[in-house]
């Protein structure tokens, strides 16, 4: 595994044609979030673990500089203190974070959706499941999704 500061990472917002048209007839516009090395410009490829501050880092996979690998879930793994902290599993043009609740209650995690962004934690869609419903939604909006990444996951909750 290959290890890079995240300060040494450059974003690029690249828009992707669309055959789809909305409601108005106008074309969607989509972007794809490409991460590069700031210094030789090349995307990221492989797995990564990239390095936040002494306390935090995520484990993740890159394609082309993509999170998002068409047609699998990718999951990206956030660590704070050793400890995985948030989930995120990209799937097609969604994702969603799975992390610690803030409600006073251990069997609660928060689940956030996303579409059509990179991750930006403000502009999610919240709910809140139970341990023992996790399993079951994520199966029901990603089928390719692996149990043992669940559980992997779920242990440390």
């Amino acid at each position: 595994m290959k290890k890079i500061d995240s300060k040494d990472i450059e974003v690029i917002k690249e828009s992707i044609p669309s055959k789809e048209t909305g409601s108005r007839g106008y074309s969607t516009i989509e972007y794809n979030y490409i991460r590069v090395h700031k210094v030789t410009k090349k995307p990221l490829r492989g797995r990564y673990k990239v390095i936040i501050d002494k306390d935090e880092f995520y484990i993740a996979y890159f394609k082309k500089g993509n999170l998002v690998i068409k047609d699998k879930v990718n999951m990206v793994k956030y660590y704070r203190k050793d400890i995985l902290w948030k989930f995120y599993f990209y799937f097609k043009d969604n994702y969603i974070l799975l992390s610690k609740s803030n409600i006073d209650n251990d069997d609660i995690i928060r689940i956030q959706t996303f579409k059509n962004e990179d991750f930006d934690e403000k502009n999610a869609v919240n709910m809140y499941v139970s341990k023992n419903g996790v399993t079951e939604f994520l199966k029901t909006i990603m089928p390719t999704i692996k149990e043992k990444d669940i559980k992997e996951f779920l242990k440390d909750f």
